[in-house]
C-alpha cells in the first residue's frame, strides 16, 4: 500500500504525504521507507511452507507481473520464461530466508526480476495469498490442508515425503474478477448482485463467496471471484480462461471482464514480454470502444427479443401487435448504460435477423445476425450463439455468445461476458433532463472523505484537488473543472458518501 514513484526531489513532499496518509489509513502507522526502483521488472514469488521443527520447503514459483496500481490482476504458475539458473537461485534464496527466520506457516517470498536476470527481494507475506490456487493446480497439493497440519505440529517430512513435490506438466492462470468499471477509471461498481455464473468447463476452477443475495459495498475489496484455468500449456490455459470469461455473467454491477479478456489476448502477454506496467498501459489505451460495445449489445438485444426469448412490452412497440404475438418489421427503443437506442428488426428466417439501428449511432448501423445452436458447446451456460455481421464493415463477422436474463421486471443482455441492464421506456415517456450543474462537484463513486484540500471562498485553478476520497483501498481525487471560487463545501472529513453526493460547489472567475 502507498507506493509512489519518485523521479525527482521536487516530487517527494506530495508523494510522501500521500503515501503516509494511505499507510495510516490501512495500517495505523504513518512511517514509510524508500527503496530502489527496478524498471520494467517481472514479479516472481515463491510459495513456502515451514513447520515448527525447523524444516522449510517451497512449492515452486508464480508470476504475478500483470498488475494495475500495484494490485495483481493475473497470476500464473509456473513463472513463464524464467531462466532455469535464475529460478534455482530464487527458490534457494526464499527457502534460506525462511529457515533463517525459523518461519512456521504458509507464506510467500516475493521478488522483482530485471531484464538481466538480477532479482531483488521485496517482502514475505505471512499467509496464503489470493493466487495460491495456481500453485495448488500446478503441484497437486492442498495448501490449506497442509497449513492446518503444520499448525497442529505435524512435521513436513511426515506429510510431504518429497520436498518439494514434483510439479505437474501443466500451466495454471488466474484472473481476479472485480466489480469495477474499466471504462471510467476503474471506479468501483456498487450494488446488489442479481445473478452470477461462470461456465463449468473442464479445467476451470472458480472461488467466490458471491451469490444473487450478495451486495458489493465500498467497505471491502472489489474482487467478486477468482477464475482459474489449468491446461497442458500456458497458451491453452489462457485460451480456456478467455472462453470461461466470455461465457460468464455477473448481473447488477459492472465488472472488469472485458479488461481481463483484453489482457489475456494481448500480444505482450501471449509472448511473455509483459512487465509490471503492461496492464496499466493497456488500461490507458482503453481497449474496445464502449460506444461500439453498447451498440453491439443493443443489436444483440434486438435479435434475442425477436428470437422469442422475451415477449416484449406491447406498450413500447411501434409495430403491429396482435394477440398471437408480434409481426415484422418490429421496432423498439431501449436504454443500455444510459445510452438510448432505437432499432428495427426484419426477420429473414427463423435463425437469421436483420437489425437496423435507427438512433444511438451515426451513421445508422445495419447488421445481420445468424443464430447457432449451443448443443455442440458442452458445459457452456445457456444462451444464443450469434454470428454478427455489420453491412459494409471490412472486418467481416464475429461470433458472439449472448445471454439474456429476466428477473421480474428487470432484463439484462450479456455479450461475451459483459452484462448490461436493458430498460424499455414506456411509449410516450419523456427522458429525464440532466439536472447537473457545471459548478457542482459531486462524488464520482461511493466512498469515504479523507481530506478537503480547500476552504470556502478560496480561488482555485482548473485541475486543483478539492476533495480526496477513499473507496475499495484506492484514493480518488475530485478536481476543479475550471478556474473559480469555492462557494460552499458540503463534504466533511470522515463522512461516508454515496455516488453523486454533493461535495462542494464553485463558480467561475475570469
Amino acid at each position: 500500500r502507498g507506493m509512489r514513484r519518485i523521479d525527482g526531489a521536487s516530487e517527494i513532499p506530495v508523494a510522501l504525504e500521500s503515501a503516509a496518509r494511505e499507510a495510516q489509513a490501512f495500517f495505523g502507522d504513518r512511517r514509510v521507507f524508500v527503496e530502489k526502483l527496478v524498471l520494467r521488472p517481472r514479479h516472481v514469488e515463491v510459495q513456502l511452507l515451514g513447520d515448527s521443527h525447523g524444516d522449510v520447503t517451497h512449492f515452486f514459483d508464480r508470476d504475478c507481473t500483470m498488475q494495475r496500481r500495484h494490485q495483481k490482476v493475473i497470476e500464473e504458475a509456473p513463472a513463464a520464461l524464467l531462466d532455469p539458473a535464475v529460478r534455482s537461485k530464487i527458490l534457494a534464496s526464499a527457502v534460506a530466508l525462511a529457515k533463517e527466520a525459523r518461519y512456521e506457516n504458509a507464506g510467500t517470498a516475493e521478488f522483482l526480476v530485471d531484464r538481466s536476470g538480477n532479482f531483488f527481494f521485496l517482502e514475505v507475506n505471512s499467509r496464503l495469498q489470493v493466487e495460491h490456487p495456481v500453485t495448488e493446480e500446478h503441484t497437486g497439493v492442498d495448501l490449506v490442508e497442509l497449513q492446518i497440519r503444520v499448525a497442529e505440529g505435524t512435521r513436513l517430512s511426515d506429510i510431504l515425503p518429497a520436498r518439494p513435490p514434483a510439479p505437474r506438466q501443466n500451466a495454471s492462470i488466474e484472473v481476479r474478477l472485480c466489480a469495477e468499471d474499466s471504462d471510467h477509471g476503474f471506479a468501483p461498481s456498487i450494488g446488489q448482485i442479481a445473478g452470477f455464473a461462470v461456465p463449468t468447463l473442464p479445467g476451470i476452477r472458480v472461488e467466490t463467496g458471491i451469490d444473487s443475495l450478495s451486495s458489493i459495498s465500498h467497505y471491502y475489496d472489489p474482487m467478486v471471484a477468482k477464475v482459474i484455468a489449468t491446461a497442458p500449456t500456458r497458451a491453452e490455459a489462457a485460451e480456456l480462461l478467455v472462453k470461461a470469461l466470455k461465457g460468464a455473467k455477473v448481473l447488477g454491477v459492472t465488472t472488469n471482464i472485458p479488461y481481463l479478456i483484453t489482457l489475456l489476448q494481448s500480444a505482450a502477454f501471449r509472448a511473455m514480454e509483459h512487465d509490471t506496467k503492461t496492464a496499466e498501459l493497456i488500461a490507458a489505451e482503453g481497449g474496445g470502444s464502449l460506444t461500439a460495445r453498447l451498440e453491439r449489445a443493443a443489436v444483440c438485444t434486438a435479435a434475442a427479443r425477436a428470437a422469442g426469448t422475451l415477449p416484449g412490452d406491447p406498450w413500447a412497440e411501434h409495430c403491429g401487435f396482435r394477440l398471437s404475438g408480434f409481426r415484422f418489421p418490429r421496432q423498439e427503443n431501449v436504454r443500455i448504460a444510459n445510452s438510448s437506442f432505437g432499432y428495427e428488426v426484419q426477420q429473414s428466417t427463423s435463425a437469421c435477423y436483420a437489425v437496423r439501428l435507427t438512433s444511438g449511432t451515426e451513421p445508422e448501423g445495419c447488421y445481420t445476425l445468424k443464430a447457432y445452436s449451443l448443443e455442440h458447446t458442452p458445459n457452456l451456460v445457456e444462451g444464443a450463439l450469434f454470428e454478427l455481421t455489420q453491412k459494409g464493415f471490412e472486418g467481416g463477422s464475429e461470433t458472439l455468445l449472448v445471454q439474456q436474463t429476466v428477473c421480474g421486471k428487470r432484463e439484462w443482455i450479456t455479450v461475451e461476458g459483459e452484462s448490461f441492464e436493458v430498460v424499455t421506456p414506456r411509449h410516450g415517456r419523456r427522458g429525464e433532463a440532466s439536472s447537473g450543474s457545471s459548478g457542482l462537484l459531486a462524488s464520482p463513486l461511493p466512498g469515504k472523505v479523507l481530506e478537503i484540500k480547500v476552504k470556502e471562498g478560496a480561488t482555485v485553478e482548473a485541475g486543483s484537488v478539492i476533495v480526496v476520497l477513499e473507496s475499495m483501498k484506492m484514493e480518488h481525487t475530485v478536481t476543479a473543472p475550471f478556474k473559480g471560487v469555492i462557494k460552499s463545501i458540503s463534504a466533511t472529513v470522515g463522512a461516508i458518501v454515496d455516488a453523486s453526493a454533493p461535495l462542494a460547489s464553485m463558480e467561475p472567475v475570469e
